[in-house]
């Protein structure tokens, strides 16, 4: 599964000035007080067996008893508010409940991974499986494959059945099938297609949630918001962003998601003077803020990513670049 090494603050700031010209159209409301919004396709996506695609502020909803099947393709639906859940490619998942926060989706082929915002998960939230069921207890970030069998814990705890057995994995093991099911260590920093993929989406997720973040302010959320937060829309990217209700959530790759307050404070408390070099005098604060800046390129300024198409790539096989690894761990990861 993909880490970020480098911090993401700077890359956010940036693209959150070169974003802040959409404001007046941020507040534009998708309401939705289910789970099951699809926030995000590539590649051949279908929603009982027809075709379906996120584009621009269009999001296909679906609905108790649901079915979305990925084929050369990939997909991220949206949850309670801070849960997603993406589809690798030849996946199909099935919506059994779609109530907030008690949703229940089931693992019918391929592999998922889980991502969970909130800080407090609701006991009744659970995928199925062939095989049993798993609750996630904590925020963090789970994979789930169903041939051959598998639950990994890159980050949190969960709840899993298996047959007429029940049990407990932490962060760093895994549940799987060899001759008897066996909760075992795994590597966190191996990466495959769907684990870089879904590095990605976080990443592009994350660059949204400042612009989305300051305008929030204006009016209700653009999805059910809860006790952690909600989901709102940045028509720029064409997709939901969640939105802690306080303080910023720093996800499992090493991205962070800011608050109302707590992005507002970032881009605009004032900054302290540097020295006067002539001895006159100095320190105090600059009435502006200091923000980092970045040369244009051909395609726009560099560091950020063309408005509408946040995750695409060449064909649904390829897998986007993953992000720069660099001296340190910001990921976020404590081992």
């Amino acid at each position: 599964m993909m880490k970020a090494e480098a911090p993401m603050r700077p890359l956010s700031v940036l693209f959150c000035l070169a974003a802040l010209g959409t404001a007046t159209v941020l507040g534009q409301d998708v309401i939705s007080a289910r789970a099951g919004l699809v926030n995000y396709t590539e590649g051949r996506v279908l929603l009982n067996g027809q075709s379906a695609e996120a584009r621009g502020t269009r999001f296909p909803q679906m609905k108790a008893g649901d079915t979305l099947q990925t084929l050369q393709g990939r997909a991220e639906v949206l949850l309670d508010p801070g849960t997603f859940v993406r589809l690798g490619e030849e996946s199909m998942l099935h919506l059994v409940s779609d109530s907030i926060p008690a949703w229940e989706i089931e693992a019918v082929q391929g592999s998922f991974v889980l991502e969970i915002a909130r800080s407090e998960q609701d006991a009744r939230a659970t995928i199925r499986w062939k095989h049993g069921s798993i609750t996630p207890l904590k925020r963090g970030v789970y994979r789930i494959d169903v041939e051959p069998p598998a639950v990994r814990v890159f980050d949190g705890e969960a709840r899993i059945q298996a047959g007429d057995q029940t049990f407990l994995a932490g962060k760093g093991r895994m549940l799987s099938f060899g001759q008897a099911w066996e909760v075992q260590r795994f590597d966190r920093d191996a990466d495959d297609s769907l684990g870089l993929w879904s590095a990605r989406r976080a990443q592009y997720l994350a660059m949204a949630n400042i612009p989305a973040a300051l305008s929030s302010f204006r009016g209700s959320p653009s999805l059910l918001g809860g006790a952690a937060g909600y989901w709102y829309l940045n028509p720029a990217f064409g997709m939901m962003t969640f939105v802690p209700v306080s303080g910023t959530y720093r996800s499992f790759y090493g991205f962070e998601f800011y608050s109302y307050r707590t992005a507002y404070d970032m881009l605009y408390t004032p900054q302290p003077r540097p020295p006067r070099m002539d001895g006159g005098g100095g320190g105090g604060f600059s009435p502006a803020p200091n923000y980092p800046t970045s040369q244009p390129t051909s395609a726009g300024t560099s560091g950020t990513i063309a408005a509408g198409s946040p995750a695409s790539t060449t064909s649904a096989g390829s897998t986007s670049a993953p992000v720069s690894r660099q001296s340190g761990d910001a990921s976020g990861r404590t081992r």
